[in-house]
């Protein structure tokens, strides 16, 4: 439940809500070939349904975006620290 939460703040706040055709396309693609020859496009759609569907696209898209707009910091080992430090 969190995790939907930070995305569907994340997508409002960067303007990512709104699901172009070829995404939803996409997820929908995705789940074709995890099923691969033990469910269809017409079952997957009736049993997860396009709300569950959608969810996923929406998700994709923001983890897209966030390891776009992600920056990275090497920072140095330091063997002096504990684990739990």
């Amino acid at each position: 439940v969190k995790k939907d939460m930070i995305t569907h703040a994340i997508a409002e706040l960067e303007g990512l809500e709104t699901l172009t055709d070829e995404e939803y396309n996409a997820e929908i693609q995705y789940w074709v070939d995890y099923y691969q020859g033990y469910m269809t496009k017409d079952e997957i759609l009736a049993n997860m349904g396009e709300a569950v569907i959608r969810e996923g696209a929406l998700s994709e898209k923001v983890q897209k975006w966030l390891l776009e707009k992600a920056t990275y910091t090497k920072v140095p080992f330091d063997k002096t620290r504990s684990r739990n430090q």
